[in-house]
């Protein structure tokens, strides 16, 4: 993960479908962190990923400025995850896209994913069941 957070041109990073579960995720949560890391695009799609590492992955790309767009879709976050997510998305100002589509919220969670945010950014959160896309 060094090679991360010092390669300076290394803007898109898709790590989908790797079985990274909560394990994998906190070293790479700590090459976000560093203010080297001019990563913009991160792809974590599948990953096995639960609620454990929340609140230290929503906050590492508050860290990272230059990210843009996360995909979070296919994991396992629950409503515990939503006040964390909320904070990502209310606070990390270059961020334009987050994806959290096939989760496991509930229909409160995600009715709380699908409110407002700020302008320009595009939330995209729905179950096999329910559909939302909401664009502020």
């Amino acid at each position: 993960m060094c090679t991360l957070s010092n390669n300076q041109s290394l803007t898109h990073l898709n790590l989908n479908n790797n079985k990274l579960e909560d394990q994998g995720i906190g070293l790479l949560i700590a090459a976000l962190g560093q203010q080297s890391c001019t990563l913009q695009t991160l792809e974590l799609e599948g990953n096995g990923i639960t609620n454990t590492f929340t609140d230290e992955l929503t906050g590492a790309p508050i860290r990272n400025m230059s990210l843009k767009r996360v995909n979070l879709s296919n994991n396992l976050f629950t409503d515990r995850s939503v006040t964390a997510l909320l904070y990502l998305t209310q606070t990390h100002t270059s961020l334009q896209e987050i994806r959290l589509q096939r989760n496991k919220f509930s229909p409160h969670g995600l009715s709380c994913l699908q409110s407002p945010n700020r302008p320009g950014l595009c939330v995209e959160v729905y179950t096999s069941i329910t559909s939302g896309r909401f664009k502020s």
